[in-house]
């Protein structure tokens, strides 16, 4: 369902508007880089250190399986965001469920992040600026219903 925007409600669609790209870019971004990583990983897999300890393969094949889970997501969300980014540049209102749905995306990249390579301050920093952004989002959306 779709409402218009009233005109006093203009600054904080144009901020959501404006967010919506901005995470959305980001999220390509991600997507582009986790699908080097799985050319990468492949090949790593590849080489004769990493074929010779079962070991290693097993870590190498759980990266490129949680690397490949990631990127489909941040494909499937930069469209959904690009999506609601054209909805919102019509002037038209949508609903913050794309937003919700990215949140607890980028909970569930921390969250592998975290089993992967331990916890790290430096890169919890972007996922904690995009989770703010989002509830950014949500709380414009919600004021303009």
């Amino acid at each position: 369902m779709s409402v218009e925007v009233k005109p006093e409600h203009a600054r904080m669609f144009n901020n959501t508007k404006n967010v919506t790209l901005g995470i959305a870019i980001v999220s390509a971004i991600q997507a582009v880089l986790s699908t080097i990583s799985i050319v990468s990983l492949f090949g790593l897999q590849q080489r004769k250190e990493v074929l010779a300890n079962a070991h290693a393969t097993a870590i190498v094949q759980n990266m490129i399986m949680t690397t490949t889970i990631m990127a489909v997501l941040c494909i499937a969300f930069t469209i959904m965001l690009f999506l609601s980014f054209n909805k919102l540049r019509k002037g038209i209102i949508i609903t913050p469920i794309v937003y919700y749905l990215y949140i607890a995306f980028t909970i569930l990249g921390i969250v592998l992040s975290m089993i992967n390579s331990g916890v790290q301050v430096v890169s919890l920093i972007l996922p904690a600026v995009l989770l703010a952004l989002s509830v950014i989002c949500i709380l414009n959306l919600r004021r303009m219903r």
